[in-house]
């Protein structure tokens, strides 16, 4: 999903991690910058049925510095095994954002997407 603007409740939604059948492996999202502190963010994960034994671990990151030295957690998802919606409504601290999500034993299909608001406040030129 491409980023989308909508400008009646001034939120954007942008893909952390694009819904795709994400194989065995760590798949790290790309850096939101969030343009400063002040925004929230709605954290939501779509997951498919896995293949046999599939799980889903799914980490939400924040930083100061793009990531370079600074990467601290802001938040962890309970592993995911089956079909399922789940969603965490987030408070960054850091201005950059980035979702890590690793898959094990076998092929998951999954997107992670970030509605982010606030924007009103503090704009952010997403």
């Amino acid at each position: 999903m491409p980023t989308t603007k909508d400008l009646l409740n001034n939120c954007t939604t942008k893909a952390l991690i694009v819904a795709d059948e994400l194989s065995v492996a760590t798949h790290t999202g790309p850096t939101i910058d969030l343009k400063g502190i002040g925004r929230k963010v709605l954290v939501i994960i779509n997951a498919g049925t896995p293949a046999a034994g599939g799980t889903l671990d799914v980490v939400v990151h924040e930083s100061n510095d793009n990531f370079n030295a600074d990467d601290d957690v802001l938040h962890t998802f309970s592993q995911i095994d089956g079909a399922s919606l789940v969603e965490a409504d987030l408070a960054p601290n850091k201005r950059y954002i980035r979702v890590v999500a690793t898959v094990g034993t076998a092929v998951f299909p999954a997107s992670v997407e970030g509605i982010i608001y606030l924007e009103r406040e503090v704009p952010s030129g997403l």
